[in-house]
């Protein structure tokens, strides 16, 4: 009866009560970490350090900051000039809206499974009914790689890219079967906050994309359909141009680009799945991912069994594309794939061939998109079992969402989040996140005195100990004065980069590191006035306003197609 009442709906209800069961879904996987707190995966510090850093940019009135001035104590890194910023805007906007960060952090959660969910149900429209979709967007939701992206593993901004990519999928798809102007949009907006999520996750997605989009052209529009996806990723490069602009011409200053972040540890030839798979069967601590995987394959093969039976009868859609890129990346996480990680690359700064199970996951909700429908109609024919099966397999996900999924060893409660979070954004940052120049300091720059710098705020700026007083002292500007005494070199407890500029009594004089790669510049005996100031370079201001324009611009143009489309609805 009710699903009769579901199947009389209009579209655009049906479309909203869907959505709706979408959000409450969302809503009901982040209940857990509402009531215990927010999981302290490995990561979670990094990425709240981050948003601090965009939060307190954005009470400054910067869009996008220059400079992190506050991690390590106040000798501050290069984070946010090489680590995508969508993820912290969203931070900041949730924040803003909740009135504190763990509410903000909640809500943002619970956008996120959302948001990659929607992806996944018109994804699935493309081909399946109202129904099938909206389970293969459940399944994704709970399927246990992504649940693991945020209650085991805390990467937010992994998570973040991993509920874009289905958009990326879904107008890829729709480019190449009819190539209407507004799916060549919605590529371009969805590529470009891709790139301005993940790193890694924007690298597998180009390589991947590539070959979705090449089994899924047709013959008879193939040129049409390739300049078209190419504009929409060459637009997405001028919206994201503001962030990859300043990244790559700057990657030889970070020390995350060195060789120490592709060996050793973040070597991806220590991080495949299955990896030593016989031997870990008796240990435990193979349970983690390997199983997960297991877990979904298990789920995943009814649905396979029956979607070749669906095709062998000739009545289910090719998606060739889909299981090529589900099982192309699940090969790419096992060492079976040693090969492309050893002659390219590009895939070794991966560094962990487990991050391809992000397609996995959403190609596995996909395929049980393809074959619901069929095992709801198999519970009245002689094929009961199967579905049955099938079924009773799907119940398995939230059995070990509730089990294994939520029991994270620590947890931050409410108000002992609120609280901590604050001391986040002075704390200690990853090293790979220091400047080259910084290179040789110690595992706490700012709990010990190698440089002869001092360790507290209080003593900014050393010159033989001569007074000094401080006038202002922001993120990417400061002025004091140095007292007169000897003359010599001063140094200032903040990390080196080529782009700071100093003026001593009005006068330009030379920056450089000293040796512990802190700011040093030459001062006279008198007293003197010293302005520090962060200058962007040219190509970097430049990329702001290609950028801006362009958002500008594409925005318009969405908005006039907007309006076109409500005049003349079936001119579209």
């Amino acid at each position: 009866m009710i699903l009769n009442r579901i199947t009389s709906l209009s579209p655009g209800n049906r479309l909203i009560l869907d959505l709706s069961i979408i959000f409450l879904f969302a809503i009901l996987i982040v209940v857990p970490i509402y009531l215990y707190g927010i999981p302290g995966g490995p990561d979670m510090y990094q990425h709240l350090q981050f948003a601090q850093t965009f939060y307190e940019s954005f009470k400054s009135g910067e869009f996008f900051p220059s400079w992190a001035a506050n991690p390590n104590n106040g000798y501050g890194d290069v984070s946010v000039r090489f680590y995508p910023p969508l993820t912290y805007y969203l931070f900041v906007l949730f924040r803003s809206l909740a009135g504190n960060w763990f509410d903000g952090t909640c809500l943002l959660i619970v956008f996120l499974f959302f948001i990659g969910s929607v992806g996944v149900y018109f994804w699935s429209r493309e081909w399946f009914s109202e129904n099938a979709s909206l389970a293969g967007a459940l399944i994704y939701a709970i399927i246990p790689h992504h649940t693991n992206q945020i209650y085991q593993a805390s990467f937010i901004a992994e998570f973040t890219a991993a509920s874009i990519l289905p958009f990326c999928f879904l107008f890829v798809n729709r480019i190449c079967r009819r190539g209407k102007f507004a799916d060549c949009c919605g590529l371009s907006l969805a590529f470009s906050l891709l790139l301005l999520t993940h790193l890694p996750t924007t690298i597998m997605s180009a390589f991947i994309l590539v070959i979705y989009s090449l089994l899924s052209l047709k013959r008879d529009s193939l040129i049409q359909s390739l300049l078209k996806l190419s504009a929409s990723v060459s637009v997405s490069l001028l919206l994201s141009s503001f962030y990859w602009v300043r990244m790559i011409t700057e990657l030889n200053f970070v020390q995350h680009n060195s060789e120490a972040y592709s060996t050793n540890y973040f070597s991806y030839k220590s991080h495949f799945i299955f990896l030593d798979f016989i031997e870990k069967v008796g240990d435990l601590s193979f349970l983690p991912i390997d199983l997960r995987i297991l877990l979904t394959l298990v789920v995943l093969t009814p649905c396979l069994i029956i979607y070749f039976i669906k095709l062998k009868n000739k009545t289910a859609p090719r998606l060739n594309n889909v299981l090529v890129i589900t099982f192309l990346s699940l090969f790419m996480a096992t060492s079976l794939s040693s090969i492309f990680w050893e002659y390219i690359p590009l895939f070794q700064k991966i560094q962990f061939p487990w991050r391809w199970l992000i397609f996995f996951c959403f190609g596995s909700a996909v395929i049980v998109s393809s074959v619901f429908d069929d095992i709801l109609a198999f519970l009245r024919t002689p094929k009961r079992p199967l579905a049955i099966l099938a079924i009773g397999l799907f119940c398995i996900l939230p059995i070990y969402f509730l089990g294994a999924s939520i029991q994270h060893p620590f947890y931050y409660p409410k108000d002992y989040f609120n609280t901590v979070i604050e001391r986040f954004k002075s704390g200690p940052s990853n090293d790979c996140w220091w400047t080259t120049w910084a290179a040789n300091l110690k595992d706490k720059p700012f709990d010990i005195n190698p440089r002869k710098l001092p360790a507290q705020l209080s003593d900014r700026v050393v010159l033989n100990d001569r007074a000094f007083e401080i006038q202002k002292w922001e993120a990417t500007e400061r002025d004091f004065t140095i007292k007169a005494g000897e003359g010599g070199q001063a140094a200032v407890a903040t990390m080196y980069y080529p782009y700071w500029k100093v003026q001593v009594n009005e006068k330009s004089v030379e920056m450089t590191p000293n040796e512990g790669g802190m700011m040093s510049f030459p001062v006279p005996a008198e007293e003197s006035k010293v302005k520090i100031y962060f200058q962007e370079p040219p190509r970097v201001i430049i990329s702001y306003y290609v950028s801006g324009a362009a958002w500008i611009l594409f925005i318009a143009i969405l908005f006039f197609q907007m309006i076109k489309r409500v005049k003349n609805p079936t001119n579209i």
